[in-house]
């Protein structure tokens, strides 16, 4: 993982990890890194199939975590699988309902123009603006993370929602304590 530039980042407002989920970052961007190498692989033996593909994380946060035990700061999920997911989706959707936590994910995604930055909550988000944008006629797919704060924080209307579109693989982390 290259390292990070901390100067700019409020270490205030990121969450202390532990290795669990550092471990749990790794594999999203491993899985993340499957899932684009995969579409990109049968996009390119079948160019006429026009096969487009997005990321989308619906609790994005601020874009880093401290880890508790050095206070070194880590890219998260969202900026694991922008800055490194190679082939890169064409598309990256961040939603992250908290205000100050929004503006340094938007710090920290500055100079990429494949990024859409919703400020609002996952719940209303997702379904109303994000989903709809990947669309089945046009082969376009998603792979999108949700990994709520809380079990309580993602409703199951939001995952039926993507399971509806017929374009969304969808992984869940259910946070139980």
């Amino acid at each position: 993982m290259s390292p990070v530039d901390e100067s700019e980042i409020n270490k205030l407002l990121l969450d202390e990890v532990g290795p669990w989920t550092i471990l749990k970052h790794e594999i999203v961007q491993y899985y993340a890194s499957a899932y684009s190498k995969i579409l990109e692989g049968h996009r390119k033996k079948n160019p006429n199939f026009n096969l487009t593909y997005y990321y989308i994380d619906g609790f994005a946060n601020t874009g880093y975590v401290s880890e508790k035990a050095t206070r070194k700061v880590l890219e998260g999920s969202a900026l694991r699988v922008l800055n490194h997911v190679q082939p890169p989706f064409v598309k990256h959707y961040f939603v992250e309902l908290d205000k100050k936590r929004f503006q340094e994910l938007k710090k920290a995604c500055r100079g990429h123009d494949d990024v859409v930055l919703y400020n609002g909550d996952a719940n209303e988000v997702l379904p109303t603006k994000v989903f709809p944008e990947v669309r089945y006629s046009r082969f376009e797919r998603a792979f999108c993370l949700l990994d709520p704060y809380t079990e309580t924080t993602l409703s199951w209307e939001t995952v039926k929602a993507a399971a509806g579109t017929g374009t969304i693989d969808v992984l869940i982390h259910f946070p139980i304590y």
